[in-house]
């Protein structure tokens, strides 16, 4: 499930400036341990000790970009000395940029998956308190070196061969296949993240997936698999933030002010997010403002979360990207949908 904190306020920041700052002022022998519980609203457990935490070598300590949130990317304090439970058996294997899938084992809020490519917290597509999962498309040997060519796909044989027989395509061990004779783990993870996205899937399977994980149906039509899995591979570019349709997004963010957020309010007369009483963003779809993934309306929540604080250009740009990822999913899944002659997926 990943790391867990219960200080995610220390152990998270939004930007990497604050995250290095956190760890100079832990490793500041000037400032005494009350000074710093008092400056980041700290609490001792019987298993957190800030003494303790502080004889840690700090000194060359280094940050890391993490998923927070769906298109909400922070930077964690990736040490057993900031979390209750860093699960460093899950993180060794999001590593190189590697994808990994999240998904949901009872859907109350609404079925989500989505995709990564950095390390993960523990809270990531709900806000219940029973997490989502993470679920690494790769898997290194337990007590090598990290190192890529030592890695295997996270599959069961039995579902390889089955796969493999229904499509009659050879699997190969690493990468994408050129979907006429092979298929590698990067396709078969596009073609789920395809059938996941099937509006009709969700909605057919609602009540299964409210009790459990996602399954995953298999088509023997390797037409229906070669458009799947291009469809998926466009929504999984769209969710890391890396498709050529983001490239080129400016920010819509038209009047000068203070650029510091006081309110996250859509007005659909003129499609506009206000961020305060003169400024907003604008040109965003009341489907892209309203699209859900489990339990977040992202497009609100990513404003909300940075309530008092002043956007930068950066910020800016990465907002309109969310606007245009969330409104080419909404276009992607309908025509993953379109895809599908029929279901049970055949």
């Amino acid at each position: 499930m990943g790391p867990n904190s219960h200080r995610d306020d220390f152990a998270v920041a939004f930007d990497l400036k604050t995250a290095r700052q956190r760890v100079k002022d832990l490793a500041d022998n000037q400032m005494s341990d009350d000074e710093v519980i008092r400056r980041y609203n700290l609490k001792e457990t019987a298993t957190w000790k800030l003494s303790e935490v502080r004889a840690n070598d700090l000194a060359s300590f280094e940050p890391t970009e993490c998923f927070y949130r769906p298109f909400d990317f922070r930077f964690m304090l990736r040490a057993e000395w900031a979390y209750d439970r860093l699960g460093p058996e899950l993180l060794k294997h999001l590593v190189h940029g590697q994808p990994a899938l999240l998904a949901l084992k009872q859907a109350d809020e609404g079925f989500a998956v989505f995709v990564t490519d950095k390390c993960v917290g523990q809270h990531k597509l709900t806000c219940r308190y029973d997490g989502s999962y993470v679920i690494p498309l790769y898997l290194f040997p337990t007590n090598e070196e990290l190192q890529l060519d030592q890695r295997k796909a996270n599959f069961e044989s039995l579902f390889i061969s089955s796969f493999s027989s229904k499509l009659g395509l050879q699997f190969i061990a690493d990468g994408n296949g050129d979907l006429d004779k092979t298929f590698g783990p990067v396709d078969v993870l596009n073609y789920a993240y395809a059938v996941f996205y099937s509006p009709t899937y969700r909605a057919r399977y609602a009540e299964l997936l409210r009790n459990g994980f996602p399954r995953l149906p298999l088509t023997a039509s390797k037409s229906i698999f070669q458009a799947l899995v291009e469809k998926g591979a466009e929504l999984v570019a769209l969710h890391l933030m890396k498709s050529p349709l983001l490239q080129h997004v400016s920010p819509a963010f038209p009047v000068k002010g203070s650029n510091t957020i006081e309110v996250a309010q859509y007005s659909e007369s003129g499609q506009r997010v206000l961020i305060n009483s003169t400024q907003y963003f604008d040109n965003v779809p009341k489907s892209a403002w309203e699209f859900i993934i489990g339990g977040y309306q992202m497009a609100e929540r990513w404003l909300n979360e940075r309530t008092g604080r002043k956007l930068t250009f950066d910020d800016m740009l990465h907002y309109q990207k969310l606007v245009v990822a969330q409104t080419e999913t909404i276009r992607i899944m309908s025509q993953i949908d379109a895809l599908i002659p029929r279901w049970p997926l055949e």
